[in-house]
């Protein structure tokens, strides 16, 4: 992959880490070597909800298959969805962040196009609802390993007006 030239400001750690956004092209490339991504939808709350999805990248387009109900109830109510792809193999990770509209496709021949019927779920339940994400924007960093890390446990701080810690 191609090296934009530049990383985030602030992002050199000083410990050897670093952050490096990625092209528009490499993102795809990144998103289409990969077939696990968690999908967010806004929730009858209105507040974010995340499911982790099996997907298949072709044409710059994305599309999973899910059951009737949950996810899809969501869709029909605000169609605007993130969907985000990584990894954390070695010696850098990734993250791509594509933010989209989906919508459910019944078209057979969309379908038969897609390639999306020879998607194996790893959901128990499978599920025969076919869902397109057009994308309106794609978004990607890599995250260079750091030298070393410390062993420290990690503490929670107390979230703000609440007495849990």
């Amino acid at each position: 992959m191609r090296n934009t030239g530049w990383t985030l400001p602030g992002a050199d750690s000083g410990e050897g880490g670093s952050i490096e956004v990625v092209s528009a092209d490499d993102a795809w490339g990144l998103v289409e070597a990969a077939d696990l991504g968690r999908m967010c939808l806004i929730g009858v709350d209105e507040a974010p909800d995340v499911f982790p999805m099996n997907y298949l990248a072709r044409d710059r387009q994305i599309y999973c298959r899910t059951s009737e109900g949950g996810k899809l109830n969501l869709i029909g109510m605000n169609p605007r969805v993130a969907f985000e792809i990584d990894s954390g193999d070695s010696p850098s990770a990734w993250s791509v962040v594509i933010r989209g509209v989906a919508w459910r496709i019944d078209d057979p021949y969309d379908i038969s196009d897609s390639g999306i019927r020879q998607l194996l779920s790893a959901s128990p339940t499978g599920g025969d609802v076919f869902l397109r994400i057009a994308p309106l924007t794609i978004t990607g960093r890599r995250f260079s390993s750091r030298r070393h890390r410390t062993t420290e446990p990690v503490r929670s701080r107390r979230l703000v007006g609440t007495d849990e810690a």
